[in-house]
């Protein structure tokens, strides 16, 4: 028997872990003791395929639930968006963040039977820092020097002490190659020390794994193989889920009622707060961004609540901050730039653009619908815009790496340390901020809150931080926090929900007399 899996993607930056640890289960998920078939093999969907298999040259966080299928993370995230240890066990800082101390994980090989030590690992951050057009040297930027203390023992020396260092490697870049692989330049045949192995794989349609026998934690791999496609319509994601050829998805709102009426196949949980959508502002693609006015024109243009309640149906929440409400370093003291078409005619008048604006603006199929209803929101005050959704990670590269479209809509995964965020998505230096613009007051905040690590200080660095940028549009303007729901079959084994919205795959396998 052949069991079908789906997982759908959170994203922009940035940081989903599939062998972190997982939330309480929902309680409609069949418990993890029945006896599973280990010949199964589970059937994936994600939004968007593995671009490489080189991770400096990957796109973003909507890959990074495939690459720690065949690569592991140095550290994870639990259920509650913690860091916890990954290849490595342990961690310390003997001064406040400048530097730290990474204890390895022992006996760990690669699927060729390379070992795996301090020295593939710095062979790897080497390789991110210095590989050309490396889109992972942005989240290192702070970093000055990795050494090699002992065989198990690595040490980042970093510029400025960021206690967010461990957080930040739970992402890309602390995904772990094999030094023999990065010298020789072919990753086309990946080797790392994940619980699956590349079989094959067909560009933009399926990749096929295997079960990898020297994975250093057995136990927790329950199937023989992942088959994972790509789905990036989200009707044909719900029929697939629906009609049983998937077993599990991440839906939008408006598939999600259907579906949760299947209750006697079917299990569901909500996913509030990981799933950001924002938009990016690129001034040197096109010259008028670079005025604060027009810029806050744009911002005050925007009718969040009508996208909240037209496009998703009321399953979400409008977004001026990056963290949700009622989340840890959310501020309710920041008041976000108001909704005033007026307004933002009078700023583009003042501006010198009485007469509007006109520029392409590139989304992610997912926003499409979202991107429309901010074109439409645009053209009420004279802006013309042409909206592009190109697959895969055509957005990404369209606004990041490879910037030929002034603005566009981004996802953003609710990262779990604030700073790290602000930092992606603010700093001068950052990738997701090719433009460069840049507040000297949102810099120096984000640096203070870098290197705090009490928490009630840091707090306070955070709230100032959301009353600047909530009033005041940056380089990164969020607009709405969509909730979604994952749905899944009941014939699997050991699913539990997980903050990042995808499901951990180690502890996944079939029943057996399914």
């Amino acid at each position: 028997m052949r069991a079908r899996i789906l997982l759908g993607g959170a994203a922009a930056g940035i940081t989903a872990v599939l062998l972190a640890g997982c939330s309480a289960s929902s309680g409609n998920s069949t418990s993890a003791d029945v006896q599973v078939n280990p010949d199964a093999t589970l059937k994936v969907g994600v939004t968007n395929l593995q671009s490489s298999w080189d991770i400096a040259k990957t796109a973003g966080s909507l890959e990074v639930p495939i690459q720690k299928m065949v690569y592991d993370g140095l550290t994870g995230l639990d259920e509650k968006n913690n860091v916890v240890p990954g290849l490595a066990e342990s961690w310390s800082t003997p001064d406040g963040g400048k530097s730290y101390d990474f204890t390895l994980r022992t006996g760990v090989t690669f699927s060729n039977g390379d070992a795996f030590d301090a020295s593939s690992a710095k062979a790897t951050i080497d390789h991110y820092l210095t590989a050309p057009g490396s889109t992972v040297a942005g989240q290192l930027a702070n970093l000055q020097e990795v050494e090699i203390v002992s065989p198990s023992k690595l040490r980042f020396l970093q510029k400025q002490a960021d206690v967010s260092l461990p957080a930040v490697l739970s992402d890309r870049a602390g995904i772990m190659m094999d030094a023999k692989v990065i010298a020789a330049g072919d990753f086309t045949k990946p080797v790392g020390t994940g619980p699956f192995t590349l079989q094959s794989a067909q560009a933009g349609v399926s990749i096929t794994l295997t079960k990898q026998p020297k994975y250093w934690s057995p136990d927790t791999v329950r199937v023989a193989g992942v088959t994972i496609s790509q789905i990036q319509d989200p009707v044909a994601m719900a029929n697939a889920i629906r009609s049983g050829s998937v077993d599990m998805g991440v839906v939008g709102a408006a598939q999600a009622s259907d579906l949760q009426a299947a209750g006697d196949t079917l299990g569901t949980y909500p996913i509030k707060g990981r799933q950001l959508s924002g938009i990016t502002w690129n001034p040197d693609l096109y010259k008028p961004l670079a005025d604060q006015r027009v810029r806050d024109a744009l911002n005050m243009a925007i009718d969040r609540q009508g996208i909240v309640k037209g496009v998703f149906l009321g399953q979400g929440e409008a977004a001026s901050q990056f963290r949700a409400e009622g989340a840890s370093g959310f501020s309710s003291t920041a008041k976000p730039i108001p909704y005033d078409p007026e307004q933002a005619k009078k700023l583009l008048a003042e501006a010198g653009y009485a007469n509007g604006l006109s520029f392409s603006m590139v989304a992610p199929v997912k926003f499409a619908k979202e991107a429309e209803a901010v074109q439409a929101n645009w053209a009420a005050i004279g802006v013309n815009v042409k909206v592009t959704t190109p697959p895969g990670s055509g957005p990404a590269d369209a606004l990041w790496y490879k910037p030929s479209v002034a603005v566009g809509f981004w996802s953003f995964d609710g990262r779990n340390d604030l700073s790290n965020a602000y930092q992606q998505m603010l700093l001068p230096s950052a990738a997701y901020n090719p433009g460069k613009v840049a507040d000297p007051k949102v810099t120096d905040l984000i640096k203070q809150s870098a290197a705090t690590a009490d928490p009630a200080a840091r707090a306070k660095v955070f709230d100032q931080l959301a009353e600047i940028t909530s009033a005041s549009t940056q380089a990164n303007t969020p607009v709405a926090w969509v909730y979604q729901v994952v749905a899944y079959s009941k014939s699997l084994v050991g699913v539990k929900p997980s903050e990042s919205g995808y499901p951990i795959l180690t502890g996944v396998g079939v029943a057996a007399n399914k």
